[in-house]
């Protein structure tokens, strides 16, 4: 008796992406994702308020600890004070250029001026001025004090930080450790710079003395610190005995920016270590299905993005690249061809089971009917069922 082909079970219309999005928005969320969301909304909302509350806080501040440090220094002495605005770090060229502020200090001090001093101690100064700069034979900068401009009314001095400054570039101290450049270690690097200031008034021809050299700023993510600030003496090119002030600096890569590079350095290991687990899964003969290759061919390819995204770094030969990104690289590519040869090439197909005869019970015979159990794969052929006569 022949036997109808098995119907097979319609699948139904198809969805439209638009009705895939909102039958996906209409699926209830776990309450392990809702928690997850709460906090991550609440770490992000928290992270700028503590951001934004840091940072009114650091400009409420900003200048209090200069004018504290500035009468600190000064006392009752009389002289000049000269802050340093660090704005531009070469390291390549291991030079650094620095703003110094002037400040008048006490005989100095023009009236009413008052900058950066608590206790009024400071202020423009009220002197002509010669700078000379890291022995010099010629003036860095000549102030005068009769270009300063002045109110109409009050005859008060305007302050005007382009003439009541000057800018300085200095070079780095150039050493070697080991035999290895300065940058090696970063970004652990750390330079220093020496530098020396005279005054001289040119009226009088009479050093005048300078109470201090301060750094009160950074930029380039370096911090720069004082290492010595001394009074000293020198000869000047006439051979009097002048007042001179020498000063060593130390420049230091931020916390935050060996934080960052640190954190991708490690990142950057993670990932070479999700290629190797997977390679020795694939070694100890677990199945690993092909489109796991894309994740070494990518994190190849992500490597050197992330070292490239290190904040300052110079070319390659780091400390970091000898034990980071150089291993990094051959351990992924070697990983990567293991896996292209074991799973990529190698033919892991398994052979189908063949047809099975399932006895089925008659309504018409005593005997059986037999019918092959096909995979799903495989084309349902219609055709006679062949029965046992009683």
């Amino acid at each position: 008796m022949p036997a109808s082909a098995p119907a097979r079970a319609n699948a139904g219309p198809r969805m439209s992406p638009g009705q895939q999005f909102q039958r996906l928005l209409q699926r209830p969320v776990s309450p392990r994702v809702k928690i997850f969301g709460g906090l991550a909304v609440l770490v992000i909302v928290l992270a700028v308020v503590f951001s934004e509350g840091l940072m009114a806080v650091a400009m409420d501040h900003s200048d209090n600890w200069v004018a504290g440090m500035v009468d600190d220094i000064v006392g009752n002495d009389s002289g000049i004070m000269l802050l340093g605005h660090v704005y531009n770090i070469d390291i390549p060229a291991r030079q650094v250029d620095v703003s110094w502020l002037i400040l008048g200090c006490g005989n100095f001090r023009l009236p009413p001026t008052v900058v950066y001093s608590k206790e009024g101690h400071c202020g423009n100064l009220n002197a002509t001025v010669d700078f000379y700069v890291d022995g010099a034979t010629q003036p860095t900068y000549s102030y005068d004090i009769k270009a300063n401009p002045r109110d109409l009314n009050s005859n008060i001095p305007i302050f005007v930080q382009a003439m009541e400054s000057f800018t300085t570039t200095h070079l780095l101290v150039l050493y070697a450790w080991r035999g290895l450049d300065q940058q090696y270690g970063f970004p652990f690097d750390g330079y220093q710079l020496d530098t020396t200031f005279f005054a001289v008034s040119p009226d009088t021809n009479d050093s005048v003395p300078i109470l201090g050299l301060r750094p009160i700023s950074s930029t380039n993510n370096f911090n720069p610190a004082l290492h010595y600030d001394n009074q000293t003496t020198s000869t000047n090119a006439s051979g009097a005995t002048v007042s001179t002030r020498t000063m060593e600096m130390k420049f230091a890569r931020t916390g935050f920016a060996r934080t960052y590079v640190m954190t991708l350095f490690i990142v950057n290991w993670g990932l070479t270590a999700v290629v190797v687990f997977i390679t020795v899964t694939a070694w100890v003969g677990k199945e690993v299905t092909e489109s796991i290759l894309l994740l070494p061919i990518s994190v190849i390819l992500t490597i050197p993005a992330l070292r490239a995204l290190w904040d300052g770094a110079p070319p390659f030969g780091l400390l970091l690249d000898s034990c980071g990104t150089f291993l990094q690289m051959v351990i992924v590519s070697v990983c990567s061809m293991f896996l292209v040869v074991q799973v990529g090439l190698s033919n892991n197909a398994t052979t189908k089971p063949s047809a099975q005869a399932v006895p089925l019970p008659s309504a018409h015979t005593t005997g059986y009917a037999y019918q092959p159990v096909l995979e799903s794969d495989e084309k349902v052929v219609s055709g006679p069922i062949l029965e046992e006569a009683v």
